[in-house]
């Protein structure tokens, strides 16, 4: 999953460099980016839990700085990023009409 992602940030950087910047496969990427990491991010918490319920009978969270709340909280900036970059593109559109 999360080589997926990288993927799919690869592609928005490579169009980035082709000054390629509101388009809409850089919109659909970030956001698919953002939804797998955010995914990812909830079965790792998830599978953690439930692994901890079936070797310790018992059900704790730790609320500290772990990989699994970055990759989420990556996941969500990169799903905002998607669209702030929607905001962007209309408002690029509307001034390229606007005499």
């Amino acid at each position: 999953m999360i080589y997926y992602t990288v993927y799919k940030f690869r592609l928005v950087l490579n169009e980035f460099v082709c000054a390629r910047i509101f388009t809409e496969k850089v919109i659909a990427n970030l956001k698919s980016a953002g939804n797998i990491l955010m995914i990812a991010g909830l079965l790792m918490i998830i599978s953690e839990v439930g692994l901890k319920l079936v070797i310790e009978s018992r059900i704790s969270f730790d609320f500290g700085i772990s990989a699994h709340y970055l990759c989420i909280c990556f996941g969500l900036f990169f799903v905002v990023l998607s669209e702030i970059f929607k905001v962007s593109k209309n408002m690029k559109q509307e001034n390229d009409l606007t005499i």
